[in-house]
């Protein structure tokens, strides 16, 4: 039975490639005239460059019979071939303990045939996968050796294959320079072999590390350069994994749409080029860039479709981390007894495969289910060894997520003092991940401040040469003029230095005025003096995110020259109630006005400020309603949302420049406005815990609700309590 299935997947896989080079290669192999060694280099062209990362399978049962007949000649070279190409289709299919075994025999054979370059290949193999079983040491180890034997036979190729592979090491570990350092490396020596898939795969690893830093401008460029040579070169898989990249960088910039149009477009070049791994990956980051925009029942149609492929080619580790992102989905959508059973199953998978990596997050999700379920002692369990597993390993992400849990089952078991401590730890590992955001953030906007800075630099010494020009024209034409009208004209020519001098101190007045209006004044300060401003971290911020409510539907009513007046003269009077208030009005985006107040100076009333001017802006926009109303004339109406936090700040820009602020701080504000209500000023609990004392203030609190990528939030609304004669607005 055994023997007829496996002649039946050869048919199979004979038939699939009898086209093109495969059906020339075929011939060669079915020819027993043909030189013995031409014929195994052919069943090694099939085996391992046309079939094994699209059918591990059935590249295992061609190179099968490429080993029977190099053992039958003695010929170790392909020996070897045979055996390593085993060891990757096992790799490919996530048994590890297969393919370490085969590369092993592999490695044995090159080294009775002598054959060095093919040993570090072979040693090369091992240590990845000792590095993907765990043992990260020990796979950096025989990564080392394998580059020494390399380097003593001068063999460029295996030299470069393996400063990746040591890349990949401290990658891992987060030494990041010493990453790029060996990435660069293999990059020269792939670029002098003129390897361009190789140098696409660097690129794209390079670029990760970017990411992983949080300097997405860097991590944009190189994938675009990865991307722009994969298209050239035809090379569809890595396409496909650069827009891949291109969208998760996109989903941690919180731009799912985009993140959503490149994932597609990497399934589409997947699926036209049958790469079932590519198609597996695809399908699972639209499952999470789906889930994380609401749209569940598509993300659980992605997940299921991603589990059949991962089933399909074997892929066990990836299977396991799509049922639990499955389990997740589910959840989220209602199934949840559904979504227990799938991130069950993905938690026995990873203990299967030993991927302790990623045992964490399937214990969080387990837990997080159990919550729902109302059985909180097995919530408990889950959580509990979340958070013993994310503690041993450092990913503060599920410490977070495990702390938050352990906390309100806690409170719903009576464990008050469990609870509490369990609280604090959630706050203070939220505290840190928010400040490495924001470490990021800085990495993030470094390059553009640099280059906006020698723009700048460079505008301000090019203004300064014109008005140098201008003068020495002007002095040229005054000593024409004195020449032509003789010393009698000295009043004359006084007039006209003065004339000069007057109008070098108006247009240094004119800029100094315009360089007020794009930023604040003591960023505008800097500027003149140093020629630069740095990006600065501010820890207490608050910030105000404004919208009008119907305002597309509104633009379809009036002309866009009454349109475009209505909103300058909201806008208009939110400039004044910003000055009115010391606080900095950072951008307009649309119909959209966002400021902040306790920027670019530290200010302890921030709170209070901004939130002064959130209500009156609100109740200028009411009055202007009323008045519309009476006219009989269709009105804006305002949505106001605020938080506290700490924030990014500086300069963007080239040619344009302005002064802007970042970080979780910026985008939570703008989920309170999006999650607020007409009229109202919605603020967050952070900015909560600075007004509450304040006599001036008035709260209705709304209970946790979902806004959008980030999950349930406490939310208030805050009005001014008109029992205090304070503030009148």
């Amino acid at each position: 039975m055994f023997r007829i299935i496996v002649i039946t997947i050869v048919m199979l896989a004979q038939s699939a490639f009898l086209s093109g080079q495969a059906d020339s290669l075929w011939a060669i192999w079915n020819n027993s005239n043909q030189p013995d060694s031409l014929r195994l280099k052919a069943m090694h062209q099939i085996a391992k460059k046309i079939t094994l990362f699209k059918a591990p399978d059935s590249a295992f049962i061609l190179a099968n019979k490429q080993l029977l007949l190099a053992r039958n000649v003695n010929n170790a070279l392909y020996i070897g071939e045979a055996l390593n190409t085993q060891g990757v289709s096992w790799a490919i299919r996530g048994d590890l303990d297969k393919a370490l075994e085969l590369f092993e025999e592999s490695y044995k054979a090159y080294e009775d045939g002598k054959l060095s370059s093919k040993m570090s290949s072979a040693i090369y193999n091992i240590g990845n996968v000792y590095s993907k079983s765990g043992d990260k040491e020990k796979g950096l180890e025989y990564m080392q050796r394998s580059l020494k034997i390399s380097l003593e036979n001068d063999n460029p190729t295996g030299a470069s294959r393996c400063y990746h592979g040591i890349g990949r090491y401290f990658e891992s570990n987060g030494e990041y320079e010493i990453a790029l350092s060996n990435y660069e490396k293999s990059l020269n020596l792939l670029r002098s072999l003129k390897d361009d898939r190789g140098e696409v795969t660097t690129l794209i690893s390079i670029a990760v590390v970017h990411k992983l830093r949080g300097d997405y401008i860097q991590a944009v460029e190189y994938l675009g350069t990865a991307l722009t040579k994969a298209e050239a070169i035809e090379d569809e898989t890595n396409v496909s994994y650069c827009l891949n990249n291109l969208g998760n960088l996109y989903m941690r910039q919180e731009e799912p749409e985009k993140a959503l149009s490149n994932y597609t477009k990497a399934l589409q070049l997947s699926e036209k080029s049958q790469d079932k791994e590519g198609i597996m990956k695809s399908l699972m980051n639209l499952g999470n860039c789906l889930d994380e925009i609401g749209r569940r029942q598509e993300a659980v149609k992605r997940f299921k479709e991603s589990l059949v492929l991962a089933e399909e080619i074997g892929n066990k580790q990836s299977a396991a981390i799509i049922l639990n992102n499955l389990g997740s989905a589910l959840a989220n959508e209602g199934s949840v007894q559904e979504g227990l059973e799938a991130s069950l199953r993905g938690l026995s998978i990873k203990k299967e495969i030993a991927y302790e990596k990623g045992l964490g997050s399937s214990h969080y999700g387990i837990g997080r289910i159990y919550t729902i379920l109302g059985q909180y002692r097995k919530a408990l369990f889950h959580s509990k060894e979340a958070l013993k597993l994310a503690q041993a390993n450092g990913n503060q992400s599920v410490i977070r997520d495990a702390a938050e849990n352990l906390a309100d089952i806690h409170a719903q078991l009576g464990n008050y003092s469990e609870g509490l401590a369990m609280h604090k730890l959630f706050i203070l590992t939220k505290d840190s991940l928010a400040r490495q955001e924001n470490q990021r953030a800085l990495l993030r906007h470094e390059y553009e401040y640099e280059y906006a800075k020698q723009v700048l630099t460079d505008s301000l010494e090019f203004a300064k040469k014109e008005a140098v020009k201008d003068l020495e024209i002007k002095n040229q034409e005054a000593v024409l003029a004195k020449q032509r009208i003789g010393l009698g004209a000295t009043g004359g020519g006084l007039l006209l230095l003065m004339a000069l001098a007057f109008a070098i101190y108006s247009g240094k007045k004119k800029s100094d005025e315009l360089l007020l209006n794009i930023l604040p004044a003591e960023v505008a300060e800097e500027l003149k003096e140093k020629g630069q401003s740095d990006a600065r971290l501010i820890q207490q911020v608050t910030v105000m995110f404004t919208d009008f409510k119907g305002f597309t539907a509104l633009s379809e009513q009036l002309s866009p020259k009454e349109l475009v007046h209505d909103l300058h003269e909201c806008f208009s009077a939110f400039d004044k109630i910003c000055e009115k208030y010391g606080i900095e009005k950072i951008k307009t985006i649309g119909d959209a006005y966002m400021a902040a107040g306790g920027l670019p100076s530290p200010k302890i009333t921030h709170a209070e400020d901004v939130t002064m001017a959130a209500l009156e802006m609100a109740e200028v926009v009411e009055l202007r309603k009323a008045s519309k109303i009476k006219e009989g004339l269709p009105f804006f109406e305002i949505r106001v949302g605020i938080n506290t936090g700490a924030v990014v700040a500086g300069i963007v820009g080239v040619k344009k420049f302005a002064y802007d602020i970042w970080g979780d701080t910026v985008n939570i504000a703008s989920r309170m406005e999006s999650s607020g209500d007409v009229g109202k000023v919605n603020i967050s609990q952070a900015t909560y815990e600075f007004l509450k004392e304040k006599p001036d203030f008035s709260f209705k609190y709304r209970g946790k609700i979902e806004a959008k990528g980030k999950g349930e939030m406490a939310m208030y609304f805050v009005e001014h309590d008109r029992r205090n004669d304070g503030h009148k607005y």
